[in-house]
């Protein structure tokens, strides 16, 4: 999975638009959709607001020949673009990508992990993104 200079314009945008809440949203195919996040600490943590249609579709393996264009992506106002124990967890349970947008530095960075296909308790990170 490749994000355009464009996707990561507007991921960053959109994040910083709702600093100093986390925001969060659903990359299908070429469509980036911006979601409202329905955490009661929606400064430290997200729950995607019709994130369930997600787990749905991948539980019944609509989505297994897609993977690769579909992600889950929100944004670390304050922390490293370093997925938490609960991004892993929703990876898990979702078995798509997360793109994280990091605002913590002057220069934000975006980066997209993956669970380890040989090891599924490993995260690893697919790309890593310092837009100018």
């Amino acid at each position: 999975m490749d994000l355009t200079e464009e996707t990561q314009r507007i991921l960053i945008e959109w994040s910083r638009q709702q600093a100093p809440n986390e925001a969060c949203g659903i990359l299908s195919y070429d469509t980036l959709r911006r979601m409202r996040n329905d955490s009661p600490t929606p400064e430290t943590a997200f729950i995607c607001a019709g994130l369930g249609e997600v787990v749905l579709h991948n539980r019944a393996g609509y989505l297994n020949d897609h993977l690769e264009r579909y992600a889950i992506w929100h944004s670390h106002p304050t922390s490293r673009a370093v997925p938490t124990r609960p991004d892993i967890d929703l990876m898990r349970e979702t078995l798509v990508p997360m793109i994280i947008v990091s605002l913590a530095s002057t220069v934000p960075e975006v980066a997209i992990f993956a669970l380890d296909e040989h090891n599924a308790e490993r995260v690893i990170c697919v790309r890593s993104y310092r837009p100018s």
